[in-house]
């Protein structure tokens, strides 16, 4: 058994605990030892037990869907979700983390007010199952790789090197492979938007088991993206298969993909009635919930409220539902900085702020214009976001509600 005594370097510490005291490769990636406090870093799903283990305490914040587990004082078991992790602050040296746990003696089950982190193997961050996803395409040029479409950066500029690029050739193909067949709802394709736009129309979508894209059932016939437009979501209504392709049928096409995105279930918030706490600019509630996701304020697709105390928008799904994702496409052209810190709000009260919170206030990372927020099989009809504080202006460009459900995480 490694002794934490014997050294304190943190990455030194790593090689060693990884392999022997905190390993659980096949549940958890070892993080680290952190301090905790009395409000908790990660204040979920708390487990006490005398039994507690690593093992016991990765599996239960994976069965309660968090994406972090964390074991405290040899018997306290803590489940995190990604934005606690990004506020969880830094590392203290291993020895810190330095009490046995009382499951398993052989391991160390952090300290007082010491936490042994992990991050849970598997965990979906994110409804969009093709994320990070092996992918593959007929050829490459320009350095555009095929990964490109599945590395999360949905900017539309090449500049900033996320799209894709095929040799001019006929019948360009890209997939991705989602490793093991699904039920597939829609398919959201960002496509170029500096230049060559034109480039991508018509294009089709196929869904099948069958690595020859053009073998597998398509999504309905052929598809256009209107010039303005650098977002399009199609509806794939179930058609299942481990495969997700698109192909330009045709002679001398060039194949652009910025980011493709595959959802194995519907958006419940889309077409649902929606308010704001007041409108400026024409930015009305209902662009929240039309199905338009582009990021720019001059294709009508964002809300926009004037500058208030609190400002919120509220969807009403019809029904209670158990909400696992909210995603919220912020505005790119420019002010995205409006919408952190948000809060996000569910329940059956038609007052926002009166609703259960998912977690505690969000940020959107620096340089994304889209966060999932993981809420844990919260149940409500209404879905809220809220801006707490004075003088702040709220504009989304798309909030989407995904159920809960083990089929939205493949890895």
């Amino acid at each position: 058994m490694a002794d934490n005594n014997k050294n304190n370097d943190a990455s030194d510490d790593m090689a060693v605990l990884s392999a022997k005291r905190h390993s659980v490769s096949n549940l958890g990636v070892y993080k680290g030892c952190y301090v905790d406090t009395n409000t908790r870093k990660f204040p979920n799903a708390v487990d006490v037990s005398n039994e507690q283990s690593t093992a016991r305490c990765v599996n239960h914040c994976r069965s309660k869907g968090f994406a972090y587990a964390g074991t405290q004082y040899s018997t306290e078991c803590f489940c995190g979700t990604e934005q606690n992790f990004q506020n969880i602050g830094g590392t203290r040296p291993n020895s810190e983390c330095n009490k046995a746990c009382r499951g398993n003696p052989s391991e160390k089950c952090g300290g007082t007010w010491r936490m042994s982190v992990y991050k849970i193997q598997g965990h979906a961050t994110d409804p969009n199952i093709a994320s990070g996803r092996p992918a593959f395409q007929s050829s490459v040029a320009h350095g555009g790789s095929p990964d490109r479409a599945v590395d999360a950066n949905r900017s539309p500029n090449w500049a900033q090197a996320p799209c894709t690029h095929t040799n001019t050739e006929n019948d360009p193909w890209w997939y991705v492979d989602l490793g093991r067949s699904v039920t597939v709802d829609h398919v959201a394709i960002v496509n170029r938007g500096d230049c060559c736009s034109e480039r991508i129309t018509p294009f089709d979508v196929h869904v099948g088991d069958n690595t020859a894209v053009a073998r597998n059932p398509r999504c309905g016939g052929h598809h256009h993206f209107p010039l303005t437009e650098t977002e399009r979501v199609v509806h794939c209504r179930g058609r299942r298969g481990r495969y997700v392709g698109i192909r330009l049928p045709g002679k001398k096409r060039i194949l652009t993909l910025c980011e493709v995105e595959v959802y194995a279930a519907p958006n419940l918030a889309l077409g649902k009635p929606t308010v704001q706490s007041d409108v400026a600019h024409h930015g009305y509630a209902s662009r929240a919930t039309d199905g338009c996701r582009d990021p720019n304020y001059g294709q009508q697709c964002c809300t926009h409220t004037p500058a208030q105390s609190s400002p919120w928008l509220r969807v009403d799904l019809g029904a209670q539902a158990r909400v696992q994702w909210v995603v919220l496409n912020n505005r790119a052209d420019c002010c995205e900085e409006r919408l952190n810190p948000f809060t996000v709000h569910i329940g059956n009260d038609a007052r926002v702020d009166h609703n259960p919170r998912c977690g505690g206030h969000h940020v959107v990372p620096a340089g994304k214009n889209k966060d999932a927020i993981n809420c844990n099989g919260l149940r409500g009809r209404y879905v809220g976001i809220r801006l707490p504080g004075n003088g702040r202006i709220l504009t989304l460009c798309e909030i989407e509600v995904y159920a809960g459900g083990r089929h939205l995480g493949i890895r």
